[in-house]
């Protein structure tokens, strides 16, 4: 009988497929290579996840959770309901940002095509603020580009500012 159980509970879990293989929930947590490859990583529920290294086949964050993302491979970064992201490096091949998250992006010379990316999708590259390095993703449709906002060098900042005040001064 007990054989007949086991079996049973075998083939029932093999049949399920997991929706993630790695949670995290609620609290701050830190994601490095020691994950493995190829992961699916959900940030659920005022979750803090720091991501330093590794290679995620996706990442997707929900429910007011924020992910810091400072480098990496990623095959697909989702995310939703009220969740934020901040892409400060790694590279990623396809994003999908719905219209209740943000996507904050630390970067600069970012330039957004409307085609031509995976499955002549829209892509942006540009340089990463922090580490000078290049980029580019595409977009899984082209409203998820609306929930980025592109984070400026600060020598930008500066001289938008010294420009509007010359401005201001000739007036």
């Amino acid at each position: 009988m007990k054989t007949k159980v086991m079996i049973i509970m075998v083939l029932f879990f093999r049949l399920c497929s997991a929706r993630a293989d790695v949670v995290f929930d609620n609290g701050y947590n830190t994601y490095d290579e020691s994950y493995g490859y190829n992961y699916e990583v959900w940030v659920l529920n005022d979750a803090h996840l720091d991501v330093i290294s590794g290679s995620i086949g996706k990442l997707e964050t929900q429910h007011y959770s924020t992910a810091n993302i400072n480098k990496g491979l990623f095959d697909w970064l989702t995310t939703t309901d009220n969740s934020i992201v901040n892409i400060y490096g790694g590279q990623f091949r396809i994003v999908e940002a719905f219209p209740d998250s943000t996507v904050n992006l630390y970067a600069y010379d970012t330039i957004y095509h409307t085609s031509g990316g995976i499955n002549n999708e829209p892509w942006i590259e540009g340089i990463y603020l922090n580490s000078n390095e290049p980029f580019y993703f595409s977009f899984n449709d082209e409203r998820n580009f609306l929930q980025f906002q592109i984070i400026p060098e600060p020598s930008t900042i500066l001289l938008l500012c010294s420009g509007l005040l010359m401005l201001k001064k000739r007036l």
